[in-house]
């Protein structure tokens, strides 16, 4: 009788161990499969939480104005392998001054079901034909004035080929 209820204990534990297996390495065949379905995106605390006003592929820079080019943005190589960006919308001018909060992207913290996009202090200088912006700020007639600008590689697209705009998201 012992044996019995020993074996039928070891029978359950056997099952509800392969239960747990398949569960687990469904969600990360899944994960594998799609990883950014399951995902919910975190955006930076040091960011502003609301939306922001436009997004774009650094043009130029004048003085205290950068220049955007809006519209979808493609990366491709050159000749020479070399990344080039381009936009097919028209070119704004955001004006930046001491009082704007500038910031860089960095490789984000990923959990199994979010992503946390982490952020440090940026500059200016380091902005360049690849560099993809996002600004946060008010637009005052043909130009806005940025209140925080946030960069990163145009080149940062997902593998395939998307790149997740920021999202709200309760944390």
């Amino acid at each position: 009788m012992k044996n019995k209820r020993s074996i039928a204990v070891l029978r359950a534990a056997v099952l509800l161990t392969v239960s747990v297996a398949a569960f687990v390495g469904g969600r990360l065949l899944i994960r594998q499969l799609n990883p950014m379905d399951n995902q919910t995106f975190i955006i930076a605390e040091e960011l502003p939480q609301s939306a922001p006003i436009i997004f774009g592929l650094f043009v130029r820079r004048e003085d205290n104005s950068i220049f955007l080019g809006t519209g979808g943005i493609s990366v491709d190589s050159g000749a020479n392998g070399e990344p080039i960006a381009s936009y097919n919308g028209p070119v704004i001018e955001i004006l930046v001054n001491t009082r704007t909060n500038l910031y860089r992207e960095i490789p984000p913290l990923i959990t199994f079901d979010e992503i946390h996009q982490q952020v440090a202090e940026g500059r200016i200088d380091e902005l360049n034909e690849t560099t993809r912006l996002t600004i946060w700020g008010r637009k005052t007639g043909d130009r806005i004035i940025a209140e925080a600008l946030l960069y990163s590689s145009a080149l940062s697209f997902y593998s395939d080929g998307r790149r997740p705009q920021p999202r709200l998201s309760s944390p």
